[in-house]
Parts: structure tokens; C-alpha cells; sequence
């Protein structure tokens, strides 16, 4: 598996071999190239190279979170895994269980797409439901509703 990852980050589109290089490096690569590439100069003084792969660490609450810096070839999986194999969370939820774990540029925004395009949610969240009116029940004589329903 770690080969696997190794392998997408060098040629994942958005140049996260480039970032890689620059960790090693400790140089901040000057030229910006794709969209990618200004939130990966704003996040590179927290990013690190373990066995050859890329992570992210950052802070939450005290607690030192390692996130993997997922390759785009792996986005899909990692979003079919975080929201629609444990019960289609909406997106802070999705969103927090991805960044307790990963790490990608625009990974906020992918997301919000994702939960949106869900065919699940929609349904759920479908605000044509018709529900029945609440009315209020009447009863004829003193405990009659009790004496109904045991």
C-alpha cells in the first residue's frame, strides 16, 4: 500500500512530487502552476515526508493530527469510504472525519460537491415531502383516548 501511495503522489497532476521535493529541499517552490499550488505553498511550513510520502500535520485541540496528502487518483475512494460506506454523513461531518485522516488542496469545497451530488442525501433531504396535517384528537367522554389505544 505504501508503494501504491508513494507512486500516485509522484504522478498525481497536481505536481505533489514538486511538493515533495520542496519538503526535502526546505525550498518553496517560486513558480505557481495550477490552483493546487497556492494552498500547498500556505500549508508547506506543516508539511512532512515520512518512508517517502507526504503528510500534513496540523493542530487540533492540543492533539497533533498526521494527515495522509492524498493524490487526486485516490479522492474518490477516500470520499466513497467517508461518507457514503458509514451512513452518508452530511458535509461537517464528512468533512471532519476526512481532515481527522487526509489532506488534499480544495478539500473543503470537494466535499461539499460530493455530499450535494449524493443521490442518498438528496432524497433525504427532499423538501417536496407531503406530511400529514397535525390535528388535534377529540374525545366524546373522559378518558375514552386511553381506553381506545390499550
Amino acid at each position: 500500500m505504501l508503494t501504491a501511495i508513494r507512486t500516485m503522489q509522484r504522478q498525481d497532476p497536481t505536481k505533489i512530487d514538486r511538493w515533495k521535493r520542496a519538503v526535502l529541499d526546505q525550498v518553496i517552490p517560486i513558480a505557481i502552476f495550477q490552483n493546487g499550488d497556492m494552498s500547498m505553498r500556505r500549508q508547506f511550513m506543516s508539511l512532512f515526508m515520512r518512508r517517502g510520502i507526504l503528510f500534513r500535520k496540523v493542530q487540533d485541540q492540543d492533539v497533533d493530527i498526521e494527515q495522509l496528502v492524498i493524490p487526486r487518483g485516490y479522492k474518490d475512494e477516500v470520499l466513497k469510504g467517508l461518507h457514503d460506506q458509514v451512513g452518508n454523513p452530511g458535509v461537517e461531518r464528512t468533512t471532519r472525519l476526512l481532515k481527522e485522516r487526509f489532506y488534499w488542496p480544495g478539500v473543503s469545497t470537494d466535499v461539499e460537491n460530493w455530499v450535494k451530488s449524493c443521490d442518498r442525501c438528496l432524497k433525504r433531504k427532499d423538501k417536496n415531502v407531503e406530511r400529514a396535517p397535525l390535528v388535534s384528537v377529540h374525545t366524546t367522554y373522559p378518558s375514552e383516548l386511553v381506553f381506545l389505544t390499550s
